[in-house]
């Protein structure tokens, strides 16, 4: 399940995003409240959960605007990958989805490893060469 990672006055949080939607502003009312974020909102942006278990953020009509990985959102939903990380007033939310991530790593390795196969090396070769990458690591 994805998580939403933020430090606060209270030290470092992590927010599991098991509603549909998650809302992120100073409102107390907020899954994600930010009262001490004077530049944030009191509904600053929602990330909401849609089909296939893809997670979006949308911006709520923010005074100041919510950026994702430093660009400006605007009024457009903003599909979220691992690592992203989203930025509302002085507020850095990591979005982590690791199992997703792991996931797409695999199905990406599979591929090219097939891609190889295709293209004419044995199982084998394969094998020795990932070995010798991961020794040069």
């Amino acid at each position: 399940m994805p998580d939403l990672i933020y430090n606060c006055p209270e030290g470092k949080r992590e927010v599991s995003l098991v509603m549909p939607k998650t809302m992120v502003g100073r409102d107390p009312s907020c899954q994600i409240s930010l009262p001490e974020d004077h530049q944030v909102s009191r509904f600053h942006c929602v990330v909401e959960k849609r089909a296939s278990e893809v997670y979006h953020v949308v911006d709520y009509e923010s005074t100041n605007g919510t950026f994702l990985n430093g660009e400006k959102i605007g009024d457009r939903s903003r599909r979220l990958h691992h690592g992203d990380r989203i930025r509302v007033g002085k507020t850095v939310l990591v979005y982590s989805d690791l199992e997703k991530h792991v996931e797409e790593e695999a199905r990406h390795d599979f591929d090219e490893i097939s891609r190889e196969m295709a293209g004419g090396k044995g199982y084998s070769t394969i094998f020795h060469e990932i070995v010798k990458d991961r020794q040069g690591e």
